[in-house]
């Protein structure tokens, strides 16, 4: 395959799925099942009709965004759109594809998903004379242009007798909107305003993994023989065919380590896992973390974040426990120690130089908790509704000015936060500050 052929890979109706406990689920499991069945068929007959491979033009694409016109929108049909790319390899240690095919294929088979469909970029992304847009500008424009839910990418480079991989995982900004922001409407006796907060950083760094040289040269072989269908679920088992680069393929059941794989024309098996050992191994927990946030976004169960991840997992986790925990969709409920993982990072971050992982995120989760605490700590006891007696509340200015304060101090670490700043508007405003209101409501704007 030619470095300027990219393709796309596409699993849908995952059977796995089915393993996600019930009570995670906040869709309607029959009728996401049905989407995903419909939407096996929907390709599967295209695939039919078409009778030809399936095909990502980069260039193309690039072309139709520099043209300001959308490129045509691969998988449409798919509930979750995976953009998967070949790491950037400026040591040309010819790893870039194997390590996308590894961490890829893992975010696909452990997401528990219904209906994904993954663009596998293959090729390399680095500047040419035609398109001198660095690999990170391409990325970005094509996760745009596709409208993806997930994007995973990466870089490796060779230092002395190692290899250094890092691995990140891209949330959209549409994304980010949709299914990584909270809100919290303060009570209607405060002006009713709301106050928001969203996932940072959106551009994650997952893992950064160093690895020798020899693990390192049993990589790129280990990754092209994952792709191999068995007729059946055993290693001694004979091939029956590769997974179609370019064609449409989905995960018809599961047995154990294997999964087993229809392409529309052959079925085989594949290892689900146990394929990834020593060195390795570290690997496959950057994908896992990747397909987590695809499952938080089904299900809004918290990634895990084993040792081997970097500190920026480790902030996205806190971020979401924190704010799942407040669950500010119900007016003066909100759990107790929810502030307790977010001190921890705040003074953590205090004591280096360095802008924390998630900047000002934390601290202005803080904030909302605080007001959101406050608020529930104030409201009287009666039997009337919760919602009328939470809008009947009205907090002491001085302690909304203290709040905002120790916001603004903290925004320093990220001074384009838009949620931080809308944030302070709000709060300065209900605490009487109205130059200092009308001065974030600015900022804001021109963030914006």
């Amino acid at each position: 395959m030619s470095a300027r052929m990219w393709a796309i890979l596409l699993i849908a109706a995952s059977a796995t799925a089915a393993r996600v406990a019930s009570a995670e689920m906040r869709l309607d499991a029959d009728s996401e099942l049905r989407r995903a069945e419909q939407f096996r068929q929907q390709e599967e007959l295209r695939r039919q009709k078409s009778k030809t491979r399936i095909q990502v033009d980069p260039s193309q694409d690039l072309r139709f965004i520099e043209r300001g016109t959308r490129a045509p929108l691969h998988i449409p049909g798919a509930r979750y759109r995976v953009a998967v790319f070949t790491f950037e390899d400026p040591d040309q240690t010819g790893l870039g594809n194997a390590l996308a095919g590894l961490v890829g294929r893992e975010t696909l088979l452990k997401s528990n998903v219904h209906s994904i469909g993954v663009l596998r970029y293959e090729g390399s992304l680095a500047p040419s004379p035609a398109q001198p847009l660095s690999y990170f500008d391409k990325v970005e424009l094509l996760v745009d242009a596709q409208d993806v839910t997930l994007a995973v990418w990466g870089m490796v480079r060779r230092s002395g007798d190692a290899i250094t991989i890092d691995t990140y995982a891209q949330l959209p900004r549409r994304v980010v909107e949709e299914s990584f922001g909270w809100s919290l409407r303060l009570p209607a006796a405060m002006g009713g305003k709301k106050l928001s907060a969203h996932l940072r950083p959106a551009r994650i760094l997952v893992q950064t993994h160093r690895m020798s040289l020899e693990d390192a040269r049993s990589l790129s072989t280990m990754a092209t023989s994952l792709d191999a269908l068995r007729d059946a679920p055993r290693d001694d088992a004979a091939t029956v065919t590769t997974l179609p680069v370019g064609s449409v393929y989905w995960v018809s059941r599961d047995e154990g380590e294997w999964i087993e794989i229809s392409t529309g024309t052959h079925t085989g098996w594949v290892r689900s896992a146990g394929y990834c050992v020593g060195g390795c191994a570290p690997l496959l927990d950057a994908g896992r973390f990747a397909a987590d946030l695809l499952q938080f976004i089904q299900s809004r169960r918290i990634p895990e974040v084993p040792a081997t991840l970097a500190s920026d997992a480790a902030a996205v986790r806190a971020q979401l426990s924190a704010m799942e925990q407040l669950d500010t969709t119900r007016p003066g409920q909100f759990a107790v120690g929810v502030l307790e993982p977010i001190a921890r990072w705040l003074d953590s971050g205090s004591a280096s130089t360095a802008t924390p992982p998630g900047g000002a995120a934390f601290a202005n989760i803080r904030a909302i908790a605080n007001v959101a605490t406050s608020v529930q700590a104030s409201m009287r006891r009666s039997d009337e509704p919760i919602r009328r007696r939470y809008n009947d509340v009205r907090l002491d200015r001085s302690r909304v000015r203290e709040i905002a304060f120790e916001l603004a101090q903290s925004s320093v670490s990220d001074p384009r936060n838009t949620d931080v700043l809308g944030n302070l508007a709000v709060l300065f405003r209900y605490a009487g500050e109205e130059q200092r209101a009308d001065l974030a409501a600015r900022l804001a704007k021109s963030v914006e």
